[in-house]
């Protein structure tokens, strides 16, 4: 009896070590799969994919890059505080699809940050400092109020409502904000919570987590 039980255990096993075995190659899709499959045992493996890597906040579709989302996506909070404080960083064009790409009430507290204005002086520097392009470049604010659309069912404007131009977005940003507060107790169910992510101003400098953690 205790060893068909024991068989039966290692056969459960046998597809996460399977999958690991494939993270530890670099197969691009098992990589990718294990940020969505809820399974922290293969965290260990995804570690060692990114050893040595910098997370980058422009896109990258890489292995490392991979891994690095997935880990987040599984709820670790290293690579979510990375991913947050990369969206920060002096840029015209924030990398907010990077925050928004991990999903849940992490993702949604992050865009609802910027709603907020973080970062905004960050981007105003990163604006004046930049060549102009002759075209209008839409603020943060129009970004992460677009990509909450899909983070969130029924939202409160629909994506081909919103406005990228400041007097009417500055209407339609209170109204985002009242409804994630009013929605709050169930969207901080939503996985990853990004629980023990910093989101204060001082928890970043030139898009990187001040503090880093193991």
């Amino acid at each position: 009896m205790a060893l068909t039980q024991a068989l039966i255990a290692q056969a459960s096993q046998e597809p996460q070590r399977l999958q690991a075995d494939r993270i530890r190659a670099r197969d691009m899709k098992a990589i990718l799969d294990a940020g969505t499959s809820g399974d922290k045992t293969l965290v260990p493996a995804l570690r060692e994919v990114i050893r040595g890597y910098r997370y980058d906040s422009r896109y990258h579709d890489t292995p490392e890059s991979r891994a690095h989302l997935s880990l987040a996506r599984l709820g670790e909070v290293q690579q979510q505080q990375e991913r947050w404080c990369g969206a920060l960083r002096e840029d015209q064009s924030p990398s907010l699809g990077q925050v928004s790409a991990v999903g849940g009430w992490f993702a949604i507290r992050a865009l609802d940050e910027i709603l907020a204005g973080a970062g905004k002086e960050a981007f105003a520097r990163a604006a004046r400092k930049s060549s102009p392009s002759g075209g209008y470049e839409p603020p943060a604010e129009y970004d992460a109020a677009r990509l909450l659309t899909a983070l969130v069912e029924a939202p409160p404007i629909p994506a081909v409502d919103l406005s990228p131009f400041p007097t009417r977005l500055k209407e339609q940003i209170p109204v985002w904000r009242a409804w994630i507060r009013d929605h709050q107790t169930e969207l901080r169910k939503l996985e990853p919570t990004g629980k023990g992510v910093d989101f204060s101003p001082a928890a970043c400098k030139n898009g990187r987590p001040v503090k880093q953690r193991r």
